[in-house]
């Protein structure tokens, strides 16, 4: 098990955890068993998680525009092999933008599949 630290384009820190079985894990800081998990591995502080990502120095793939999110291009709840996927860095704008659409198509997808429209 691997810990990580991303900060995002708003400057809010997330931790990951890379279970070699389930891919990439967010956990709460607020999570009561990251303390436990971090001991396990010798961290005793969140800041001594290595930082893996500053995606505030980032550009966004679309736009170009500064300060950027880690994007899943493939939603773990419409696709069943996520982590097959690429990642790419959009700023929070575009990245919205992604979810919005994405959100539209699955919508009329289920329609479809349902024979409404």
């Amino acid at each position: 098990m691997r810990f990580y630290r991303v900060k995002m384009a708003s400057g809010e820190v997330h931790i990951g955890r890379e279970p070699e079985i389930y891919g990439h894990l967010w956990i709460s800081k607020k999570d009561p068993t990251l303390l436990r998990w971090m001991g396990e591995e010798g961290h005793t502080c969140i800041e001594e998680i290595p930082l893996e990502y500053d995606l505030t120095e980032g550009v966004c793939q679309r736009c170009g525009g500064h300060g950027v999110e880690r994007h899943h291009t493939s939603p773990r709840d419409i696709f069943d092999d996520p982590d097959d996927w690429p990642v790419i860095d959009l700023c929070p704008t575009h990245h919205r933008e992604w979810h919005r659409q994405i959100n539209e198509w699955a919508k009329g997808k289920r329609n479809n599949d349902r024979g409404q429209t």
